[in-house]
C-alpha cells in the first residue's frame, strides 16, 4: 500500500465517495461501494435509495456532500442518462471527479469520454479489488 493510500485513510474524517452509474452498472456500483466502505470510506447505500422525487433530493444532497465523484462510463451512448445528469451537477459543484473504464469496449462510448477528457479516467477493468480501491483512493488523493 502506498503512503498516499495510507494517509488518505488515516484521516479522522471519513471520505465520502458518490458513485454515479447507469441502472445497468448498478451491480457493479454496489461491490464498489461494499470494497470502498471496507477500506474506511463512506459511500451511499443503494439499498436504502427511495424512488421518484425522494430520490432525486437524496441523491443532490448526497452529491454535495461527497469529496469524490466516481462516474462509471456507461457501455453505450445513450445508457446512463440520470448518472450524466449527476456527473453536470458534480461539475458544477466543482467536485473531484474520477471516471471509471470497467471494460475496454466502453472506449467506444465516445460522448461520455469526451465530456471526461479533463478529468481523470481509471481503467480499472482487469484490476483486483484491492488494486482497485488502492487506484480510487490514490486518485482521490491526488485531488
Amino acid at each position: 500500500m502506498t503512503s498516499a493510500v495510507m494517509n488518505f485513510k488515516a484521516e479522522a474524517t471519513p471520505k465520502k465517495v458518490f458513485i454515479s452509474c447507469s441502472h445497468a452498472d448498478k451491480p457493479f456500483a454496489v461491490g464498489l461501494a461494499r470494497d470502498l466502505t471496507q477500506a474506511g470510506l463512506t459511500t451511499v447505500d443503494f439499498d436504502a435509495l427511495p424512488t421518484g422525487d425522494s430520490l432525486q433530493k437524496l441523491l443532490l444532497r448526497e452529491l454535495k456532500s461527497s469529496d469524490l465523484v466516481l462516474f462509471v462510463v456507461p457501455a453505450l451512448e445513450g445508457q446512463g442518462k440520470m448518472a450524466l445528469m449527476e456527473l453536470g451537477a458534480a461539475k458544477a459543484l466543482n467536485k473531484n471527479i474520477v471516471g471509471l473504464l470497467i471494460d475496454r469496449a466502453r472506449y467506444g462510448n465516445s460522448q461520455v469520454v469526451r465530456v471526461l477528457s479533463a478529468l481523470p479516467l481509471l481503467d480499472v477493468g482487469q484490476l483486483s479489488k484491492e488494486a482497485m480501491v488502492d487506484k480510487i483512493i490514490s486518485a482521490a488523493s491526488v485531488h
